[in-house]
């Protein structure tokens, strides 16, 4: 069984000021309070709707520990620390998106749709427009797209959706691509070709939302770029479209839902259904929910 993961100190901020504190005056001290604020105001930026999302997305639904898919699908808190590292993913997410929006302007209609749950509680919407003709040599790139990856549940069906990196449509491939940012480990398993299921369940969910709007879904591909290195350490995981993997992971979802509403039917929650799951060796949501579960005991004595 793998080593538990060593749990570093957590970091306290403090700005470096190279002004002696016998010299300091009350326009330096003004500075100072200023750097601290803007440090609040910069670590908001990780309060998303994206991070306080509770139901599962297709960044879930494949993974392989029974056990967090199950809490999950329950909709089970967990402890979550600040993630910097994940938000520096959103940043670059954001970032790709703008520039294909500058190279390719013509390509694109952008409107608004009024969300609560987005920033400003207003949504930007990218397609492609209509009259625009895919081929080989100028593929259509379709960003950010919200796509319906399926329903499961056979009593009482919900609906499993997310936003997709993006759409690469040619005249006779189509490649579903998402964006990762990774540190040397994670990297260095992409380049192996180590991407794990969940990844690999993800990226094909996306191939089904899309092939169910009628595109031509040929290949997935994980983009894998370095977070600490230079650009040309990217290691892209190109494998070809597998539609099962999704369908397959969608009724895994509707036989854990459909026992739950068995055990409501009973009076009972979750609780059993989470219980009689085996969690995965080294899986990283485990400790989380674990701890969670810890915290809200303690906090009900």
């Amino acid at each position: 069984m793998p080593a538990p993961r060593r749990q570093k100190a957590p970091a306290v901020f403090q700005p470096v000021v190279l002004i002696p504190n016998a010299e300091l005056t009350d326009l330096d001290r003004l500075a100072i309070a200023r750097t601290y604020d803007t440090f609040q105001i910069v670590k908001l930026t990780m309060d998303t709707a994206r991070s306080r999302q509770t139901r599962i997305g297709p960044s879930e639904f494949g993974d392989p520990c029974a056990k967090c898919l199950a809490r999950k699908l329950a909709e089970s808190s967990k402890i979550e620390g600040d993630n910097w590292k994940a938000q520096i993913g959103t940043f670059g997410h954001a970032g790709l998106e703008q520039h294909y929006l500058d190279t390719f302007p013509w390509m694109y209609d952008v409107s608004w749709l009024e969300n609560e749950d987005a920033p400003g509680g207003w949504e930007r919407i990218i397609e492609v427009k209509p009259d625009l003709v895919a081929t080989d040599e100028q593929p259509l790139y379709h960003l950010e797209r919200r796509v319906k990856v399926g329903e499961y549940g056979s009593r009482n069906p919900r609906v499993l959706d997310g936003s997709c990196d993006m759409f690469e449509q040619g005249a006779t491939y189509g490649i579903v691509r998402d964006w990762k940012f990774q540190g040397e480990s994670s990297l260095k398993k992409s380049g192996s070709g180590k991407i794990g299921q969940t990844y690999h369940t993800q990226m094909n969910g996306y191939g089904k939302g899309y092939e169910d709007l009628g595109f031509n879904v040929t290949h997935v591909q994980l983009f894998a770029l370095p977070r600490d290195d230079e650009i040309d350490a990217a290691k892209p995981v190109l494998m070809r479209y597998d539609r099962q993997m999704a369908v397959d992971a969608l009724e895994r979802l509707t036989a854990l839902v459909d026992a739950a509403d068995v055990m409501r039917d009973l009076g009972l929650g979750w609780e059993s259904i989470i219980d009689a799951q085996a969690g995965a060796p080294g899986c990283w949501d485990c400790p989380r929910f674990d701890h969670a579960d810890e915290r809200d005991f303690v906090a009900a004595l």
